[in-house]
C-alpha cells in the first residue's frame, strides 16, 4: 500500500498553510519543473524528497503556531 502524498494532496498541503508551490521546491531543494514532470506522470520522487516537501510545510505550519509557555 502507497501512503505517500500525491502531487495535489501536497499542493493542497501548501495552499492551506499559504505557500505556494514554488515555495515549497525552493524550500525543499526541489526543481519546480520535477514537481511539474512529477505531477504529470512523467517522474516519481524519492520519499526523501517527498519527506522535505512535506517537512517544508509542516516548517511552515509550526512557524505560524503561537509559542506554548
Amino acid at each position: 500500500m502507497n501512503n505517500l502524498p500525491t502531487p495535489q494532496q501536497i499542493e493542497q498541503s501548501a495552499a492551506d498553510e499559504g505557500l505556494t508551490m514554488r515555495e515549497v521546491c525552493s524550500l525543499s531543494g526541489m526543481a519546480r519543473s520535477t514537481f511539474q514532470r512529477w505531477k504529470s506522470g512523467k517522474t516519481s520522487p524519492t520519499v526523501t524528497t517527498i519527506n522535505r516537501m512535506m517537512e517544508a510545510i509542516h516548517s511552515k505550519r509550526a512557524a505560524k503556531e503561537p509559542a506554548h509557555v
